[in-house]
């Protein structure tokens, strides 16, 4: 039987919790909410204004909003930002002017964010695909609000960098395949002026605001995920050290950051193929091993022939690419089983 591919980080204790909550009949945003946006707080090393919401589309939205841009507006992504994004543009009657990635990190490149400036992007909408971040000197004092998305790289960190958000607007997504899960969920962040005023405006004006907060059912499982949050990071990254070490035995590369200071948060495992994608699938599928491709549901066609010209950087990764299961609650014997077929692909 092939061994699922993602699995949520939930205990006893996070049923409990959530029982609790609808025992006392308080389901709807309430005391857990705000207890769950301190923890959150604590655990991020924030300051500023935060808000918990029921969803990573709502928080996305609102960040659009925050950061001031409106219909006819101009938003810079990357090649391999989520699909989302284009349907959050469009919702917004916005464009979207995509670019390619930095080698290093996966990220929109830097060199390419000032060329969006040029172009009159209103913003930039980064997203930190499987667990990687921006780089401590990168996107310093930018003249356009940088919406740094944290979904996927949510503590993930340099070694001895205080200041691990530094977007201007701060997004995180709390849904089952995420570090942390509340059960469905999202969280926003500004840390300075005028996205905290422009926040709270949006939060206490925007129509129905009420119906997109987060529950405290939601929050309830919330707080006992971030109360064990460091020990399932420990469990995380002792994972990716295991699968990079098998990875070396291996043809195949690493995606994203290899700075011995950067400390990932787990969240994903993905690799570069020097062989095709299917075969490997097919390999890993012989030995019950789950993998999947890494990026075929982002913002561009990757049948586009014009591809490898736009993006060059980019494309090998989403044509090429694979991620393997990686989460707390992977038994020994399968964590082994991956291992394998991590060092063994074709």
């Amino acid at each position: 039987m092939v061994m699922r591919f993602e699995k949520p980080t939930l205990r006893r204790k996070d049923m409990d919790a959530v029982l609790q909550a609808m025992v006392d009949e308080k389901i709807g945003p309430g005391e857990r909410v705000s207890q769950f946006v301190n923890l959150l707080e604590n655990t991020m090393g924030t300051h500023g204004t935060i808000s918990a919401l029921r969803s990573y589309h709502d928080a996305l939205s609102i960040s659009l909003a925050v950061a001031d841009i409106g219909p006819g507006d101009m938003i810079g992504v990357s090649a391999l930002s989520p699909a989302i994004y284009r349907h959050i543009a469009e919702l917004a009657g916005c464009k979207l002017v995509i670019g390619d990635i930095d080698k290093e990190t996966g990220l929109l490149a830097e060199s390419e964010a000032h060329r969006m400036v040029l172009m009159g992007v209103k913003a930039i909408l980064l997203h930190e695909p499987c667990g990687n971040i921006f780089l401590p000197n990168q996107f310093v004092s930018f003249p356009i609000p940088v919406i740094e998305d944290v979904a996927e790289s949510f503590e993930s960190r340099f070694i001895n960098d205080e200041q691990r958000y530094r977007g201007d607007i701060v997004v995180c997504a709390f849904e089952e395949q995420h570090v942390v899960s509340t059960g469905g969920g999202a969280a926003i962040c500004c840390q300075k002026e005028p996205f905290i005023s422009n926040l709270q405006h949006v939060l206490t004006n925007k129509p129905s605001f009420e119906f997109r907060q987060m529950t405290d059912l939601n929050a309830a499982l919330g707080c006992v995920q971030l109360s064990i949050l460091e020990k399932h990071l420990e469990k995380r990254r002792e994972l990716f050290e295991r699968y990079r070490l098998a990875l070396m035995k291996s043809r195949h590369a690493l995606f994203g950051i290899r700075d011995i200071d950067f400390q990932t948060n787990g969240q994903a495992f993905s690799v570069i193929l020097e062989s095709k994608p299917d075969d490997v699938i097919k390999f890993a599928a012989k030995y019950e091993v789950a993998v999947r491709p890494t990026f075929r549901q982002c913002v561009i066609d990757f049948n586009d022939p014009e591809g490898f010209v736009r993006y060059p950087n980019a494309m090998p990764c989403i044509l090429r690419s694979v991620s393997y299961p990686i989460y707390p609650f992977l038994a020994t014997q399968q964590v082994v089983q991956i291992e394998r077929v991590i060092a063994h692909a074709p």
